[in-house]
C-alpha cells in the first residue's frame, strides 16, 4: 500500500478534540484506504457515522477531491455546530471573533 505525505498545506482542521478521535490514527488508516482513491485523487462518495471532531474528514478532503460526502454524529450539539459552521459561517465568526 502507498503512503503519502499530505498534498496540501493543511487549511482546515478540527475545531474541537474529542475522545476517541482519528486524528492520531490518520497515518495507519491510511494504509487501508483503497488504491482506487491514490490512482485517481479523488472519493465518490465519504460516508462518516462517528465525526466527532471531523479530524479524518478533513484529512482526506485536503488530500483527495471527494465527490459527496455525508457526516453523521450521535450526538446534536456536534450536528448543530457542523450544520452551523456550513450554512452560517460568518455569523458564527462575528460572534467569537470580538
Amino acid at each position: 500500500m502507498t503512503t503519502i505525505s499530505p498534498l496540501i498545506e493543511p487549511t482546515a482542521k478540527p475545531f474541537l478534540k474529542w475522545a476517541g478521535g482519528k486524528g492520531q490514527l490518520i497515518n495507519q488508516i491510511q494504509e487501508y484506504l483503497p488504491e482506487e482513491y491514490w490512482i485517481t485523487g479523488s472519493i465518490e462518495r465519504y460516508i462518516e457515522p462517528f465525526a466527532g471532531g471531523g479530524a479524518l474528514f478533513f484529512w482526506l478532503s485536503q488530500n483527495f477531491d471527494i465527490q459527496e460526502a455525508f457526516l453523521f454524529d450521535i450526538n446534536p450539539e456536534i450536528v448543530t455546530a457542523y450544520k452551523t459552521i456550513k450554512t452560517k459561517v460568518h455569523v458564527l465568526m462575528k460572534v467569537y471573533v470580538k
